[in-house]
């Protein structure tokens, strides 16, 4: 008993390709995307970095904070940004100190931790206010 004819067979046939080949592509671009997010985060970050490392670092600071008043009611979203960028934190540590920066590296975590720090008192003073 044939279930198919041979048109039948290489209709479907056809139709699993190009249900394949939807698939592949659907994949391909949502790595593509997911590329192109990790890419902006990480660029945001390294900018971050840098400027928490340069001169200016005071002045980074008090627009932190005015980055932070704005974020305030994102609680959910903002603790996940908070790890990830945390988890950023220590990746890019452990480049720095592959590349033998050490020292720039101890310097970037020991800023991180006074802002860090920073943010903390002022979210317990804005808590203490309410």
């Amino acid at each position: 008993m044939l279930l198919f004819s041979n048109q039948q067979a290489f209709r479907l046939r056809d139709e699993s390709r190009v249900e394949f080949f939807k698939l592949n592509v659907e994949f391909i671009i949502l790595f593509q995307l997911l590329e192109e997010s990790i890419v902006t985060f990480v660029k945001n970050e390294l900018n971050k970095f840098q400027k928490v490392l340069s001169p200016d670092y005071p002045e980074y600071i008090e627009n932190q904070r005015e980055d932070e008043k704005v974020l305030d009611g994102e609680d959910e979203d903002e603790e996940q940004r908070r790890r990830s960028r945390e988890a950023f934190l220590k990746i890019t540590l452990h480049f720095l100190k592959r590349m033998k920066q050490e020292e720039l590296a101890d310097r970037l975590q020991s800023s991180k931790r006074i802002l860090t720090d920073l943010k903390m008192g002022h979210l317990l003073m804005s808590e203490n206010m309410h």
